[in-house]
């Protein structure tokens, strides 16, 4: 066996091939850090608007959320109660079609959460992250004349972990019915 044989390679040759594996990783690195930052704002954004829409249109089980209870109350636009809260916020109140029972939103008093009937509507998301609902706020727009209907504006505003803020909003055209 010849002990100085050239076969091997050099230090020189190493450093280079490293270099170029290097050049070749960090914008592959830097493509999937931000390819998975992006799905993780992506994944809070899509719970915060499922519960504010949520609230909107209800989970389908528990709920019919503001819009499906205006819709099942046959309510008249001058029958909802809406309330404001200070600092942020507002409340609303649905009289039901029996008359026994109504459908209650309000904000809580620490903010962030909102109540159906005294029951928090909004808990964590499926990643455990804290959902938080910024703003709900309601708006009447009365009719102008006879051809036109009342109608209930609603908007919410939720965030959850990095979503920033998303905001949703929906209109419910209450029954041209006189008065």
């Amino acid at each position: 066996m010849n002990i100085k044989s050239e076969k091997g390679v050099t230090l020189t040759e190493v450093i280079g091939a490293v270099t170029i594996l290097l050049i070749l990783m960090v914008p592959l690195s830097f493509i999937f850090t931000t390819t998975y930052t992006k799905c993780v704002v992506e994944a809070d954004k899509a719970a915060a608007q499922q519960v504010a829409r949520e609230v909107l249109y209800g989970d389908g089980i528990n709920f019919n959320g503001i819009i499906g209870d205006l819709g099942k109350s046959n309510s008249k636009c001058s029958e909802v109660v809406i309330k404001d809260i200070l600092p942020d916020g507002c409340s609303i109140s649905i009289p039901s079609g029996n008359g026994i029972t109504e459908y209650l939103y309000e904000t809580d008093s620490s903010g962030g959460v909102i109540k159906y009937n005294g029951k928090r509507i909004n808990e964590k998301s499926s990643s455990g992250k804290e959902i938080k609902i910024i703003d709900f706020y309601l708006q009447k727009i009365i009719k102008n004349n006879f051809n036109d209907n009342d109608q209930l504006r609603v908007q919410v505003r939720v965030s959850c972990g990095k979503s920033g803020i998303v905001e949703v909003e929906s209109s419910y055209r209450f029954p041209n019915i006189e008065e």
